[in-house]
Parts: structure tokens; sequence; C-alpha cells
């Protein structure tokens, strides 16, 4: 039995609305702020870029995950709100 495109619409809308509840969660409370989705999926399309870096090039002996530098990459292309 096909779905409606009514059904399908709000399957939309409640995934995107569960996303950003569960992006705003994971984020202290003084740093949250208004954001959107195109936000929340560029950043971690950034993380997921450093972080496969990392897997190929296996060791940086300079650069840890967790330096500044590389915490900046996460939001590299993120429009300020």
């Amino acid at each position: 039995m096909a779905k409606s495109p009514r059904i399908s619409f709000q399957y939309g809308l409640t995934s995107v609305s569960v996303a950003k509840v569960v992006h705003h969660l994971s984020i202290d409370k003084s740093l949250s702020g208004p954001f959107s989705m195109a936000e929340i999926k560029t950043q971690y399309f950034n993380e997921l870029v450093v972080n496969r870096v990392f897997d190929v090039f296996a060791n940086f002996p300079n650069i840890t995950k967790n330096h500044p530098a590389i915490k900046n990459l996460y939001t590299l292309g993120k429009i300020a709100a």
C-alpha cells in the first residue's frame, strides 16, 4: 500500500525536528543559539571528512583531533546566524 504524499511530508518534517533536537542537546547551553539544518549537515560532514583524513593518513605526530585548528575545520562553511 502506497503512502500518501502528506504522510511522507510529515515524516520529513519530523526527522528534521528530531535531528535538530539531538544536535541541540549535544552542545552546552551557554554555546547554543539559533541554528539551521544546513549548519548541522555542514558541521557533521566536516567532522566526517576530518576523521576520514585521520583514518587514511593514520599518524600525524604533531597534531591531535582535539587541537583547536581541527575544531575550526568542523565549522568551515557554516553560516553565521
